[in-house]
Parts: structure tokens; sequence; C-alpha cells
């Protein structure tokens, strides 16, 4: 995730997102501290990070939801060790006047510098950190610092005093942190925050709850006889949530902490695992240490053993992650029986060599003023890598042929020059918050040829940070302009595209957006609706030769419906302005939110294509619809094999009687692909047989 990030994801995969965690062999997302991650990524084809050196793999070890608004745990590795997606912290550092603010969020890392009473973004990406101090009647203060992402993605951090002082509401005159941590500790633990709430400007969030236990001791000091309140406190990750009504509870080895013991068992912050739920189908306190009396959609567990981590994943495969020295050196993959990705060290700590999947690079590096790295390939591909270590980005690359491409980069590291091996060469200008006004294309010297630009307009202020970073309007090399209206969500309202022959009628299209509310189970369990809406879209217009033609048989108008709790797609209808031609096409889902059913426009169900799954929610078959009615044609079906990767090993096709998962494992099979795999992951061979056999 970069300068421009989407912490969605990094909500999954981002927002829309980390624990982060210590290195050590047996404790992969676990503690809660460390280095922070590298401010940008430089990632090769392995993973390995061309600047530092470092290894950073990327496993996806369970989901539940959609990849928009879901929630998958992803864990990650590099210079920080071991961590998540979803859990991170605001670190203060400094002198006050002078201090820094270092924010962490999954793999992403910001920093900001202190200027009077404000901070100070170093990288210029349009991103901000706010401090704001609340308070009520009789509650203590409560500290937060609010980061919002370039995209008007807001992550609320709120200091650990606060996280304690809202459960004793009473402020502590002293803290200490008991726990092995780097940053967060007794000296610093009042500038240390977590991330509680992530907020997208469309509505969709994430609330993310902490387990924090402490143990708080009152004396009362002669002479004065002050009361004076001294607290030992803990943390780690416990649940996370989505405003569409998914959740994940994270579970550990140990939850004890005997009174007076001044830390608690060393296995309190090791993992157990992770269960992801529907909460629209169940209740799961977000404060509880596990929900084990529901029915989890699916769940992750690990298990240790020396320098070993065996995780298994959400589709029931096994990853074995092998560490030494806070260093990654092995991982196999489900169904391996030895390593399949093997990575070596050099003294200075950088990869030197990997091997995936039986294939294998090396990497020398030379450090000093520079950092040079030259890579070497078994299929005797080769490059070289210069970079500045303080700016933690590449200068040039060259390549075997010794073929150059250099990167120039302005004052807070962004990219606003890259020249190509013969001279030509793309310039970016970027305005105050690194949005790119001007693209220029510059060809090769004494060529002749004139520059090509594309040109972006963007507000001269943030008034609204969901849409100050998006353009009003652009132009492309030949002069064609294309206007952007945003609504103050950020979503766009209206595109006016270029005049098809350059002058005259320019074509539009235009999106509505409606608050709609996900529903959540409450402890009564009942269902009832979240309290803050989403917008979604629910209508899209466009005319077929002029700019505006509202209700009119020229108009084309797609009206969606979102009819579930989760807020998924249940109905799209497309139709013409004036209601003459329509057409309506309705989707359905199982309790695991899969498409199970996509019933066509056609009236009845005869056009319906059907859906199945397995247990690990992998699809494993389709039926589709009827070909003739009343006639004697049967049903087209598919039906797949998987291995224990998930990889498919078998397509059959043919067909099924009925549209029932009984009709699909009986269907009539016409022909079968099977697909074999070496040992190294590739595709080793595929069979086309006829019939089943």
């Amino acid at each position: 995730m970069s300068g421009g990030h989407r912490f969605r994801a990094v909500q999954r995969a981002a927002l829309y997102a980390t624990t982060v965690l210590c290195g050590t062999a047996a404790a992969p997302v676990l503690a809660q501290t460390a280095d922070a991650p590298e401010q940008y990524r430089n990632n090769d084809e392995h993973g390995v990070d061309l600047t530092t050196g470092t290894y950073n793999p990327v496993i996806v070890e369970g989901s539940i939801g959609n990849a928009e608004e879901g929630i998958s745990l992803v864990r990650y590795h590099g210079q920080a060790g071991w961590k998540d997606n979803w859990s991170g912290d605001l670190r203060i550092t400094g002198n006050p006047g002078s201090q820094v603010a270092t924010i962490t969020f999954g793999n992403i890392s910001e920093k900001f510098t202190q200027s009077g009473s404000s901070w100070v973004n170093t990288k210029a990406n349009g991103a901000t950190l706010v401090k704001q101090v609340t308070s009520s009647p009789f509650v203590p203060d409560q500290t937060l610092y609010i980061f919002t992402a370039r995209d008007g993605s807001e992550i609320t951090y709120t200091t650990v005093k606060s996280l304690l002082t809202s459960q004793t509401n009473t402020e502590p005159t002293s803290m200490t942190i008991a726990m092995a941590s780097i940053y967060c500790n007794s000296s610093n633990a009042a500038d240390c925050a977590l991330p509680t709430s992530i907020e997208a400007p469309d509505g969709s969030s994430y609330a993310l709850t902490w387990d924090t236990p402490h143990q708080c001791e009152t004396t009362f000091e002669p002479p004065t006889y002050e009361q004076v309140t001294t607290c030992n406190v803990v943390y780690r990750l416990l649940d996370v949530r989505s405003r569409t009504s998914y959740g994940m509870k994270v579970k550990y080895q140990s939850n004890s902490w005997p009174q007076g013991s001044p830390a608690p068992a060393p296995d309190w912050t090791k993992r157990s695992g992770a269960k992801f739920f529907d909460l629209s189908e169940v209740y799961c306190d977000p404060t509880a240490l596990n929900c084990d009396s529901v029915t989890a959609a699916s769940s992750v567990s690990y298990s240790y053993s020396g320098g070993q981590t065996t995780i298994t994943d959400d589709k029931g495969g096994q990853w074995v992650l092998t560490t030494s020295g806070g260093r990654v050196t092995g991982i196999r993959r489900p169904g391996a029986s030895s390593d399949t990705t093997s990575i070596s060290y050099g003294t200075n700590g950088r990869v030197s060599s990997i091997t995936v999947d039986g294939e294998t690079k090396t990497y020398d590096w030379t450090t000093g003023t520079t950092t040079v790295v030259e890579t070497s390939t078994s299929g005797g591909e080769s490059s070289t890598v210069t970079s500045t270590p303080a700016a933690q980005q590449p200068v040039s690359i060259e390549n075997g042929t010794n073929d150059t491409i250099s990167f120039t980069y302005d004052a807070n590291g962004r990219k606003i020059r890259e020249t190509r091996p013969e001279g030509d060469y793309a310039h970016w200008t970027r305005d105050a918050r690194g949005n790119v006004t001007e693209t220029r294309h510059v060809a090769k010297p004494n060529s002749g040829l004139a520059d090509i630009v594309a040109t972006a307009s963007f507000p001269a202020t943030c008034t609204n940070p969901a849409t100050c970073n998006k353009p009003d309007y652009t132009i492309d090399a030949r002069g064609n302009r294309t206007d952007y209206t945003y609504a103050t969500h950020g979503g766009v309202t209206r595109v006016r595209y270029p005049a098809p022959s350059g002058s005259g009628t320019r074509p539009e299209i235009n999106y509505v957006y409606s608050a709609r509310f996900p529903h959540i189970r409450n402890a009564s369990g009942n269902l009832v609706p979240a309290s803050q809406a989403q917008y979604k879209v629910t209508q899209i217009t466009a005319c077929a030769t002029a700019a505006t033609c509202s209700g009119t048989a020229n108009e084309t108008k797609v009206t969606l419906a979102y009819d579930t709790p989760n807020l998924l797609l249940t109905q799209m209808t497309v139709a013409s302005g004036n209601g003459a031609v329509s057409a309506t096409t309705t989707y359905a889902y199982d309790d695991a939110d899969n498409l199970i059913t996509v019933d066509g426009p056609l009236s009845g169900t005869g056009d319906t294509t059907h859906y199945f799954y397995d247990a690990y929610n992998r699809r494993r078959g389709v039926i589709g619809p009827d070909p003739d009615g009343a006639g004697s044609r049967q049903r087209r079906a598919e039906r797949y094999t998987f291995d224990i990767e998930s990889r498919v090993t078998k397509v059959e096709t043919g067909h099924a009687n009925a549209a029932t998962e009984a009709a699909l494992n009986a269907m009539a099979v016409t022909g079968v692909i099977e697909i074999a795999y070496d040992t190294n992951g590739n595709v080793a061979s595929r069979k086309l047989k006829s019939g089943s056999t």
C-alpha cells in the first residue's frame, strides 16, 4: 500500500488494511510492538525489498464477506517482523516542539513532524494528523489522534492511557505498560495510541476492540497525603467488525494475569486462532474473550513447535513458516512436504538468495552513501538497483544489457521524473498534496518530436478530504476534457465526457447514492439496523445522443437494490427512461453470503443460474438456465474438484436434470479436464477426456 493508499482494504487488504509484532518464530502476529514498517515498498517478484533487503511475504489466512467491505486476516513480514493487516499504533518521539509522530496500520507507515500545534506529513501526500482531547463531565479526558488519508478515510488512534481510563473512570497518576516493547513502554506510555476505528467517507467503517486488562494500586503520599494511582496495563487486539455486519474475534493461548504479578503469562500475547462471524446471523460481544458458543462462518488456527509456526487457514490448508533470528527462512505452502520458499541472508542481515518453487535468485549488496544490489536468476537474468538509504527508494535500475532507467524525487520523496535508457523521460508535476497536475512525456534528444502532455485540476485548498484529492477535470494528450462532480461523501455523481466530434454535445453519466442501513444482531438476538448508514449507488443514468434526457426513451437507467443485512446487491433493473423497456436481474445469497442464484430478466425462474459451494466456501459447481423451458433439453452443468491448496484439479462439464445440489452430484458428465501440478506448484499437465473416464 503506497502513498495514495485506500486504508479500506487496508481494510482487508488496507482502510479497507496490524498488530505490529515481534519477529520470533513462535510468535507470529502476537507481540504488540516493533519497528515501524518501511515508509516505501520496493518489492521484486519474490517479495524482496530491493532497497532495504527485507523479505516481505503476504499470506491471506482467512476472510469473510466481499473484498470491499468484508474482513480478512492477512499476514505480513518486513523490517518490523511479523504483523497483520488490522492493528498498528501511533508513536510520538522526540522533545516537545520538535516531535515526530509515526503511525502504522498493517504494512503502512506514515510520519508527521510537529509544527507548532500542527502535524505536517513528511510525504506531502495529502494525509493529515490531528490531535483531539474530548472532555465530558465526571469522565477523565480522552486523547485521540485522527489520521486522515488522502481519500478522506479516517483512522482514529486512542491513547493507551485513554483506553485504561475509559474502563476505570479514573485517570492514573502514572502508568506502566507491562509487556515487552520498543516504543510503548513506561517512559512514553502516554504518547502511544492504538487504532480503534476506521471510517470511510461513504459510511463504511470498522471498529477495533482492544483487550486492555490492568492492575492499579492507590496510595496516599505524605506529607499532603495526595492520592496517587499507579496502573500496570497490557494490550492486545481482540475484535474487528465492519458496519456491514462482519466480525473477527482473535483468540490467544492464555488469558491469565494473576493478581500481583508484574506481567501476564508468557502466552498472553500468543495467538491460538481467529474466528469470522456474520453478525447479521449471530451475536458476538465485541469485548468478549471468545464467542465459542455461537457458530463461526470460518476460522484460522495456529500451532507452534520450535522455530516453526503452522497456520491452518480458513480453507483447511496448512502453511508452515520457519523463522530464525527474527527472519523468515522458509515457507511451506499447503500440501507440500518441504519448504516451497527458502530464504538465505548475508552477514548484513539482507536477503542473499531466495528459492521459490525451484527457481533461485541471488542478491549481492554493497552499502555506503548508496545501496546497490546486483541480482541474478537461475535463468540468467540480472539487474542492478541503486537506492539511497534515507529515501528508501531506487534512483536507478540497470538490466543485464546495461540499459538504465533513473528516477528523480522531490524533497518529500515523491517521484517527479523517470528517464529511460535512450534519454526520453516522463515528468510529473504535483501540487502541495501530491496530486499529479501534469504528466509530460518528453521524446529522445534531437528527435524533434513535441512533448505529450496531459493535465488534471484539483481544488486549491482541501475543505473536504473525501473530494479534494480527486480531479475536477482531466485533459488528455489530445486536448479532450472530462469533468467530474462528487457528493460530499466522495462518490462521483457526474462524469461529463468529451464531445465525440470534438465539439457539440458532451455525453455524461450520472450516479445517485442513497443511505442504506446494514443490520446486525443485538444481545437479545434481534436483527436491528446499524446506528449509521452507508452510501450505496442506487441509480445510474446515461443518454444515447444527448447530455441530459431524463424520463425519455433516449435515457438508459440502471436501478440497484441492496436488500440483505450486509447490503449485498439483490436486484438490478436496466430500463429506458420512460419505462417502455425494462429488464430485471435478481441475486440471492446463502448464509455465508456466497452468491447462489442469478435470476435473469425473463419471467419465471427458468433463466436462473445456480451456484454451489463446499464447506470451505469454494464454488464447486454451477448449473445454468433451462435452455428450452418445457422441452426435453437439460441444463448445462459444470463441477470442480480442488486439492488441499484450493487449486482446481478437475473440471467436469455436462448436463443436470434439475437445478439442485443433488442434480449437480448426479450430473451426466460429457467432458473432463484433469489438471496435474509438479512439486514446484507449476501446471505439469492438462488432460482432456470425453465422458467421465
